[in-house]
């Protein structure tokens, strides 16, 4: 099973929305790949895992074949209209010709969450610009504590975030979705002081990157 070759910049505006069992039916004919992470994305990771006491990160990369039905929200900046997030971590993980474990299975659910709240619906992932999700970022890691000795100086910071969107979306401001989630949406997270995911999606590339911090006192 390999992933179509689609563009996912190109915009019917005459499209009518699909209605949503058509949703559901084109989440269900959707895949993810996995692709391999980008160094610069580990760089960050390492950095927080070697400084953050109680800290720890990890960054995913997907190739995603999204249904023509969910290339109409992902075209138009509206993944989050859909349960795109539940269906992204649910989903099997394709490596070569075999599906591997989803996010679900590999790192644990949520915790319980009131039938039809944020949680169920979106797992908390809101739509952000993806010049301030890049700032975020900067802002998590000079905050939460990179207290590598002497402690970084801004423009390392500023290397690192610009070394995660160039890994992330090839520095395609324009052409990249992004969405921040602050709350606990798997197991793996402490669920305590410090909660972030961030998605990026490369609509020129079909890439997704995923970036996840979690930290306890």
């Amino acid at each position: 099973m390999k992933p179509s070759v689609r563009d996912y910049m190109a915009i019917d505006w005459d499209e009518p929305m699909p209605p949503p069992n058509e949703v559901e039916t084109g989440l269900g004919n959707s895949s993810v790949f996995h692709v391999t992470v980008d160094d610069a994305l580990l760089a960050v990771t390492n950095l927080i895992s070697r400084d953050w006491v109680n800290g720890r990160a990890m960054a995913t990369q997907f190739q995603l074949d999204l249904d023509p039905r969910i290339m109409f929200f992902a075209s138009r900046n509206r993944l989050h209209e859909i349960p795109f997030f539940p269906f992204l971590f649910s989903a099997p993980i394709w490596l070569d010709d075999e599906p591997l474990a989803s996010f679900a299975e590999l790192f644990g659910p949520p915790g319980p969450a009131p039938h039809g709240g944020e949680m169920e619906r979106s797992f908390g992932f809101r739509l952000d610009s993806a010049w301030v999700s890049v700032a975020h970022l900067a802002a998590s890691l000079e905050e939460g504590g990179a207290y590598s000795s002497p402690r970084l100086p801004d423009a390392e910071f500023g290397r690192l975030v610009a070394g995660v969107a160039e890994a992330a979306f090839h520095g395609r401001y324009r052409s990249t979705l992004a969405y921040h989630s602050y709350l606990p949406w798997c197991g793996w997270f402490f669920g305590d002081v410090r909660d972030r995911t961030w998605f990026w999606f490369d609509r020129q590339s079909g890439i997704a990157t995923v970036f996840m911090i979690t930290d306890a006192h």
